[in-house]
């Protein structure tokens, strides 16, 4: 993840838990903290998924014109 997604996410959190504070709903810390992760592990498996079935697509065309070019 770069730098910037890194900020952008954690102030959202801080957002949010100021919102849910307010709204005195609160969540605890770990909660947040596993659920981070678990949203982080579902991108990565997608990306995975849709890297591996583009590197496929392109290993078929290999040796055709490809990219147009």
């Amino acid at each position: 993840m770069s730098r910037d997604l890194k900020k952008e996410l954690k102030e959202t959190e801080q957002e949010v838990r100021i919102e849910l504070k307010l709204k005195g709903t609160e969540i605890p810390e770990e909660d947040v903290s596993k659920e981070l992760k678990e949203t982080q592990q579902e991108v990565m498996m997608d990306l995975t998924i849709k890297t591996n079935d583009f590197l496929k697509k392109f290993r078929e065309q290999k040796g055709k014109n490809v990219f147009g070019i």
